[in-house]
Protein backbone atom coordinates (compact mmCIF):
# COMPACT_ATOMS: atom_id res chain seq x y z
CA UNK A 1 0.00 0.00 0.00
CA UNK A 2 1.24 3.67 -0.89
CA UNK A 3 0.32 6.12 1.58
CA UNK A 4 0.46 9.92 1.23
CA UNK A 5 3.27 10.88 3.82
CA UNK A 6 1.14 13.30 5.59
CA UNK A 7 -1.44 10.42 6.52
CA UNK A 8 1.17 8.16 7.12
CA UNK A 9 2.06 9.97 10.39
CA UNK A 10 -1.12 10.06 11.32
CA UNK A 11 -1.87 6.79 11.24
CA UNK A 12 1.38 5.78 12.59
CA UNK A 13 0.71 7.86 15.57
CA UNK A 14 -3.37 7.12 15.81
CA UNK A 15 -3.05 3.30 15.20
CA UNK A 16 0.68 1.94 15.85
CA UNK A 17 1.36 -1.28 15.30
CA UNK A 18 4.20 -3.74 14.46
CA UNK A 19 5.31 -7.10 12.88
CA UNK A 20 7.00 -10.29 14.79
CA UNK A 21 8.95 -11.61 12.13
CA UNK A 22 10.75 -15.15 12.85
CA UNK A 23 12.96 -16.99 10.15
CA UNK A 24 13.84 -20.47 10.68
CA UNK A 25 16.30 -21.60 8.02
CA UNK A 26 18.13 -25.13 7.36
CA UNK A 27 20.97 -26.19 6.02
CA UNK A 28 20.91 -29.74 4.60
CA UNK A 29 25.10 -31.47 4.31
CA UNK A 30 23.94 -31.51 0.31
CA UNK A 31 23.10 -27.76 -0.25
CA UNK A 32 19.71 -27.88 0.32
CA UNK A 33 18.24 -24.99 1.84
CA UNK A 34 14.94 -24.99 3.71
CA UNK A 35 12.45 -22.11 5.07
CA UNK A 36 10.30 -21.71 7.53
CA UNK A 37 8.49 -17.86 8.03
CA UNK A 38 5.84 -16.90 10.62
CA UNK A 39 4.72 -13.74 10.38
CA UNK A 40 2.64 -12.01 13.35
CA UNK A 41 0.80 -8.89 14.18
CA UNK A 42 -2.14 -7.66 15.82
CA UNK A 43 -2.77 -5.57 12.86
CA UNK A 44 -4.20 -6.59 9.62
CA UNK A 45 -2.51 -3.71 7.36
CA UNK A 46 0.73 -4.10 9.29
CA UNK A 47 1.36 -7.59 8.35
CA UNK A 48 -0.27 -7.22 4.54
CA UNK A 49 0.34 -4.04 3.65
CA UNK A 50 3.62 -1.56 2.71
CA UNK A 51 6.84 -4.16 2.71
CA UNK A 52 6.12 -7.39 0.84
CA UNK A 53 5.64 -10.50 2.53
CA UNK A 54 6.01 -14.38 0.82
CA UNK A 55 3.23 -15.44 -1.67
CA UNK A 56 2.48 -18.17 -3.87
CA UNK A 57 3.91 -15.97 -6.71
CA UNK A 58 7.21 -16.06 -5.19
CA UNK A 59 7.28 -19.72 -5.02
CA UNK A 60 6.34 -19.81 -1.31
CA UNK A 61 3.78 -22.46 0.80
CA UNK A 62 1.77 -20.20 2.04
CA UNK A 63 -0.81 -20.17 5.48
CA UNK A 64 -2.46 -17.54 6.67
CA UNK A 65 -4.53 -17.53 10.15
CA UNK A 66 -6.62 -15.45 12.28
CA UNK A 67 -6.37 -16.06 15.93
CA UNK A 68 -8.03 -14.53 18.80
CA UNK A 69 -7.22 -14.71 22.47
CA UNK A 70 -9.34 -15.03 25.39
CA UNK A 71 -10.65 -11.13 25.19
CA UNK A 72 -11.44 -11.39 21.94
CA UNK A 73 -8.59 -9.21 20.54
CA UNK A 74 -7.17 -10.49 16.72
CA UNK A 75 -3.67 -11.39 15.77
CA UNK A 76 -3.00 -12.55 12.66
CA UNK A 77 -0.55 -14.97 11.91
CA UNK A 78 1.11 -15.57 7.91
CA UNK A 79 3.51 -18.83 7.94
CA UNK A 80 5.29 -19.79 4.61
CA UNK A 81 7.36 -22.71 3.95
CA UNK A 82 10.17 -22.50 0.74
CA UNK A 83 12.93 -25.26 -0.45
CA UNK A 84 15.56 -24.80 -2.01
CA UNK A 85 17.52 -27.26 -4.12
CA UNK A 86 21.57 -27.44 -4.05
CA UNK A 87 23.12 -24.61 -6.23
CA UNK A 88 19.72 -22.76 -6.37
CA UNK A 89 19.87 -19.08 -5.70
CA UNK A 90 18.07 -18.31 -2.59
CA UNK A 91 15.61 -15.47 -2.29
CA UNK A 92 17.00 -12.03 -1.29
CA UNK A 93 13.23 -10.23 -1.17
CA UNK A 94 9.39 -11.21 -0.36
CA UNK A 95 8.53 -9.18 -3.27
CA UNK A 96 6.80 -10.70 -5.77
CA UNK A 97 8.28 -11.86 -9.14
CA UNK A 98 5.79 -9.44 -10.67
CA UNK A 99 6.43 -6.23 -9.18
CA UNK A 100 7.88 -4.01 -11.23
CA UNK A 101 9.18 -1.69 -8.50
CA UNK A 102 11.07 -4.11 -5.93
CA UNK A 103 13.46 -1.86 -5.05
CA UNK A 104 11.10 -0.20 -2.34
CA UNK A 105 10.84 -3.35 0.01
CA UNK A 106 13.44 -5.26 2.34
CA UNK A 107 16.23 -6.71 1.06
CA UNK A 108 18.25 -9.23 2.58
CA UNK A 109 21.40 -10.80 0.22
CA UNK A 110 21.51 -14.59 1.34
CA UNK A 111 23.97 -17.00 0.35
CA UNK A 112 25.34 -20.17 0.65
CA UNK A 113 29.02 -21.13 -0.29
CA UNK A 114 30.09 -24.76 0.17
CA UNK A 115 33.48 -25.07 0.43
CA UNK A 116 35.70 -28.31 0.10
CA UNK A 117 38.88 -28.82 2.13
CA UNK A 118 41.49 -31.87 3.06
CA UNK A 119 39.50 -31.93 6.43
CA UNK A 120 35.94 -31.78 5.57
CA UNK A 121 33.33 -30.01 3.65
CA UNK A 122 33.00 -25.97 4.92
CA UNK A 123 29.75 -24.33 4.80
CA UNK A 124 29.17 -20.50 5.26
CA UNK A 125 25.85 -18.81 5.16
CA UNK A 126 25.60 -15.30 5.11
CA UNK A 127 23.21 -12.38 4.94
CA UNK A 128 23.12 -8.98 4.43
CA UNK A 129 20.84 -6.47 4.65
CA UNK A 130 21.59 -3.36 2.90
CA UNK A 131 21.42 -0.17 4.47
CA UNK A 132 18.21 1.98 4.10
CA UNK A 133 18.45 5.53 4.14
CA UNK A 134 17.45 7.12 6.86
CA UNK A 135 19.10 10.58 7.91
CA UNK A 136 18.44 12.35 4.63
CA UNK A 137 15.07 12.94 6.33
CA UNK A 138 16.47 13.83 9.94
CA UNK A 139 15.47 17.31 9.75
CA UNK A 140 11.87 16.46 9.06
CA UNK A 141 11.68 14.55 12.55
CA UNK A 142 13.99 17.20 14.28
CA UNK A 143 10.63 19.46 13.77
CA UNK A 144 8.55 16.19 14.79
CA UNK A 145 10.43 16.00 17.73
CA UNK A 146 10.81 19.89 18.72
CA UNK A 147 7.03 20.61 18.28
CA UNK A 148 5.07 17.25 19.16
CA UNK A 149 4.27 17.47 22.72
CA UNK A 150 4.33 14.74 25.38
CA UNK A 151 2.72 12.42 23.24
CA UNK A 152 -0.25 12.04 25.22
CA UNK A 153 -3.16 9.55 23.77
CA UNK A 154 -4.58 11.23 20.24
CA UNK A 155 -8.54 10.41 21.57
CA UNK A 156 -7.92 11.92 24.88
CA UNK A 157 -6.95 15.52 23.52
CA UNK A 158 -9.19 18.39 22.98
CA UNK A 159 -10.19 18.93 19.58
CA UNK A 160 -7.76 22.27 19.38
CA UNK A 161 -4.71 19.94 20.42
CA UNK A 162 -5.76 17.41 17.61
CA UNK A 163 -5.99 19.54 14.66
CA UNK A 164 -2.40 21.25 15.92
CA UNK A 165 -1.36 18.13 15.83
CA UNK A 166 -2.80 16.41 12.34
CA UNK A 167 -1.48 20.26 11.31
CA UNK A 168 2.41 19.37 12.70
CA UNK A 169 2.03 16.09 10.94
CA UNK A 170 1.02 17.55 7.52
CA UNK A 171 4.23 20.24 8.00
CA UNK A 172 6.43 17.26 8.12
CA UNK A 173 5.14 15.41 5.76
CA UNK A 174 5.41 18.54 3.58
CA UNK A 175 8.86 18.60 4.28
CA UNK A 176 9.29 15.06 3.61
CA UNK A 177 7.13 14.98 0.53
CA UNK A 178 9.74 17.75 -1.42
CA UNK A 179 12.57 15.94 -0.34
CA UNK A 180 11.20 12.87 -2.51
CA UNK A 181 10.06 15.24 -5.54
CA UNK A 182 13.35 16.57 -5.28
CA UNK A 183 15.03 12.98 -5.52
CA UNK A 184 12.71 11.51 -8.15
CA UNK A 185 13.64 15.19 -10.77
CA UNK A 186 17.27 14.63 -10.25
CA UNK A 187 16.96 10.84 -11.18
CA UNK A 188 14.71 11.56 -14.13
CA UNK A 189 15.06 15.10 -15.15
CA UNK A 190 18.48 16.24 -15.11
CA UNK A 191 18.79 18.44 -17.73
CA UNK A 192 15.94 20.93 -16.66
CA UNK A 193 17.77 24.47 -15.30
CA UNK A 194 17.48 24.70 -11.69
CA UNK A 195 14.19 27.50 -11.99
CA UNK A 196 12.52 24.59 -13.35
CA UNK A 197 13.06 23.06 -10.27
CA UNK A 198 12.02 25.78 -8.27
CA UNK A 199 8.96 26.39 -9.90
CA UNK A 200 7.47 22.18 -9.29
CA UNK A 201 9.13 23.33 -5.40
CA UNK A 202 6.88 25.30 -5.20
CA UNK A 203 3.80 24.02 -6.72
CA UNK A 204 4.26 21.40 -4.58
CA UNK A 205 5.11 23.37 -1.58
CA UNK A 206 1.69 25.37 -1.83
CA UNK A 207 -0.20 22.21 -2.65
CA UNK A 208 0.58 20.36 0.53
CA UNK A 209 0.29 23.29 2.37
CA UNK A 210 -3.16 24.23 1.35
CA UNK A 211 -4.59 20.31 1.76
CA UNK A 212 -7.75 20.56 4.58
CA UNK A 213 -7.31 18.77 6.96
CA UNK A 214 -10.95 18.78 8.06
CA UNK A 215 -12.00 15.07 7.08
CA UNK A 216 -8.97 14.18 8.69
CA UNK A 217 -9.91 15.37 11.70
CA UNK A 218 -13.47 14.01 10.79
CA UNK A 219 -12.63 10.59 9.96
CA UNK A 220 -10.46 10.24 13.59
CA UNK A 221 -13.45 11.42 15.39
CA UNK A 222 -15.61 7.86 13.91
CA UNK A 223 -15.74 5.62 17.14
CA UNK A 224 -16.00 2.41 15.01
CA UNK A 225 -11.81 1.53 14.93
CA UNK A 226 -12.81 -0.22 11.56
CA UNK A 227 -14.54 2.76 9.78
CA UNK A 228 -12.36 5.16 11.06
CA UNK A 229 -9.49 3.21 9.46
CA UNK A 230 -12.00 2.52 5.90
CA UNK A 231 -12.58 6.94 6.39
CA UNK A 232 -8.70 7.57 6.53
CA UNK A 233 -7.70 4.90 3.61
CA UNK A 234 -10.31 7.01 1.81
CA UNK A 235 -8.69 10.47 2.83
CA UNK A 236 -5.34 9.60 1.85
CA UNK A 237 -6.00 8.03 -0.98
CA UNK A 238 -7.96 11.78 -2.57
CA UNK A 239 -4.91 13.40 -0.81
CA UNK A 240 -2.27 11.36 -3.10
CA UNK A 241 -4.89 11.27 -6.06
CA UNK A 242 -4.59 15.15 -5.76
CA UNK A 243 -0.97 15.80 -5.13
CA UNK A 244 0.26 13.80 -8.22
CA UNK A 245 -2.54 15.01 -10.11
CA UNK A 246 -0.76 18.55 -9.76
CA UNK A 247 2.69 17.39 -10.07
CA UNK A 248 2.08 15.90 -13.36
CA UNK A 249 0.10 19.01 -14.16
CA UNK A 250 2.79 21.22 -13.61
CA UNK A 251 5.85 19.02 -15.28
CA UNK A 252 3.74 18.68 -18.62
CA UNK A 253 2.43 22.18 -18.64
CA UNK A 254 4.77 24.53 -17.23
CA UNK A 255 7.81 23.11 -17.53
CA UNK A 256 7.29 21.37 -20.64
CA UNK A 257 8.17 17.40 -19.94
CA UNK A 258 6.72 14.71 -22.47
CA UNK A 259 4.42 11.47 -21.28
CA UNK A 260 7.32 9.31 -20.93
CA UNK A 261 9.48 11.91 -18.82
CA UNK A 262 6.43 12.57 -16.88
CA UNK A 263 5.91 8.84 -16.19
CA UNK A 264 9.54 8.62 -15.31
CA UNK A 265 9.58 10.93 -12.70
CA UNK A 266 6.42 9.90 -10.91
CA UNK A 267 7.97 6.27 -10.93
CA UNK A 268 10.64 7.42 -9.15
CA UNK A 269 8.76 9.69 -7.00
CA UNK A 270 6.76 6.87 -5.75
CA UNK A 271 9.56 5.00 -5.28
CA UNK A 272 10.81 7.36 -3.08
CA UNK A 273 8.36 7.70 -1.24
CA UNK A 274 7.23 4.20 -1.00
CA UNK A 275 10.71 3.01 0.39
CA UNK A 276 10.86 5.82 3.03
CA UNK A 277 7.26 4.66 4.42
CA UNK A 278 8.42 0.88 4.60
CA UNK A 279 11.35 1.66 6.24
CA UNK A 280 9.25 3.72 8.50
CA UNK A 281 7.23 0.56 9.04
CA UNK A 282 10.38 -1.71 9.25
CA UNK A 283 11.65 0.53 12.43
CA UNK A 284 8.54 -1.20 14.51
CA UNK A 285 9.06 -4.70 13.60
CA UNK A 286 11.00 -7.22 15.47
CA UNK A 287 13.30 -10.37 13.36
CA UNK A 288 14.76 -13.05 14.90
CA UNK A 289 16.74 -15.66 12.06
CA UNK A 290 17.67 -18.77 13.11
CA UNK A 291 20.27 -21.08 10.68
CA UNK A 292 20.82 -24.52 11.19
CA UNK A 293 23.51 -25.59 9.94
CA UNK A 294 25.07 -29.09 9.38
CA UNK A 295 28.22 -30.60 11.20
CA UNK A 296 30.57 -28.89 13.73
CA UNK A 297 29.75 -24.88 14.52
CA UNK A 298 33.01 -23.57 13.16
CA UNK A 299 32.12 -19.73 14.18
CA UNK A 300 28.81 -17.16 13.69
CA UNK A 301 28.41 -13.66 14.29
CA UNK A 302 25.05 -14.31 16.04
CA UNK A 303 23.96 -13.46 20.28
CA UNK A 304 23.58 -17.49 20.56
CA UNK A 305 24.12 -21.05 19.51
CA UNK A 306 22.47 -24.08 20.77
CA UNK A 307 24.71 -27.08 18.92
CA UNK A 308 24.59 -26.02 15.54
CA UNK A 309 21.79 -23.55 15.56
CA UNK A 310 22.58 -19.73 15.53
CA UNK A 311 20.27 -17.39 16.63
CA UNK A 312 20.27 -13.53 15.68
CA UNK A 313 17.21 -10.94 17.18
CA UNK A 314 17.81 -7.42 16.26
CA UNK A 315 15.13 -4.60 15.73
CA UNK A 316 13.87 -2.92 12.39
CA UNK A 317 15.95 0.11 13.38
CA UNK A 318 19.18 -1.76 12.85
CA UNK A 319 18.54 -1.75 8.98
CA UNK A 320 18.42 1.98 8.61
CA UNK A 321 21.87 3.83 7.34
CA UNK A 322 23.74 0.78 7.97
CA UNK A 323 24.63 -2.19 6.62
CA UNK A 324 23.75 -5.56 9.06
CA UNK A 325 25.33 -8.97 8.08
CA UNK A 326 24.29 -12.75 9.53
CA UNK A 327 27.31 -15.02 8.65
CA UNK A 328 28.03 -18.24 9.98
CA UNK A 329 30.15 -20.91 9.48
CA UNK A 330 30.43 -25.28 9.70
CA UNK A 331 31.69 -28.21 8.85
CA UNK A 332 31.20 -31.70 8.10
CA UNK A 333 34.36 -33.70 8.44
CA UNK A 334 35.85 -36.29 6.14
Amino acid sequence: MQRPVTMALVLAFVLGGCVERDEEITVDADGTVRVHLEFASDSFDDLYQGDAVPSVAGGWLVEERTERDVDGAERFRLIADAVFGPETALPSTYADPRDPDPQSVLHFVTTLTIEPRPDGVYYHFARVYPPRPWAYLDHARALLEEHAGSGDEFAAMTPEEQRDRVLLYARVGAVETQVFVRRAFRATLPELPPDAWLHLHGVVGETVDGLDVGPILAALAVEDEQERAAQLERRQTEMLTMLETTIQRTLRRDLGVDPGGVNAFMRAYRVERTAHEITQDLGDDSFTVTVQMPGTLVGHNGEGADGTRVTWRFGGTMLRDREHELVVSSVVRR
